[in-house]
């Protein structure tokens, strides 16, 4: 598994379309057997995925959401949902969510202490 996220870490297309779209399938398989009375914390279980399950994604380029703003999380949930945002794994994600979900993802995330990634800015960078 190691070396999937090896090639996705250096850019590999096709491995990233076969990662999204396992991603999804497997969202859509647990989605499909998910009762309306899940807890918030059953639901958002498919967002460590990528999101990590202490807040630290598992890739660089998913954002940390953990600790973000609930109307930021709430808007983003939004956007991906009627297309206003681009992204082939968060487009499956949000087309059945309802705002209530959005509302009770965003609320869900944004309690939690934001996670210390380890990321360190390059100081000629951050000087700019």
């Amino acid at each position: 598994m190691g070396s999937v996220f090896a090639h996705i870490k250096t850019g590999k297309s096709s491995l990233m379309k076969l990662f999204v779209l396992l991603a999804s399938t497997i969202f859509f398989a647990i989605t499909s057997l998910a009762q309306a009375d899940q807890t918030i914390e059953e639901k958002v279980v498919v967002c460590a995925g990528c999101h990590g399950e202490d807040g630290k994604p598992k890739m660089p380029e998913v954002p940390n959401i953990w600790g973000q703003h609930s109307g930021y999380i709430y808007l983003q949930l939004k956007d991906f949902k009627a297309k206003r945002r681009a992204s082939e794994l968060m487009a499956p994600i949000t087309e059945e969510m309802t705002r209530e979900d959005m509302l009770a993802y965003a609320e869900y995330f944004s309690a939690k202490a934001w996670s210390n990634t380890g990321y360190t800015s390059d100081p000629a960078e951050a000087a700019k």
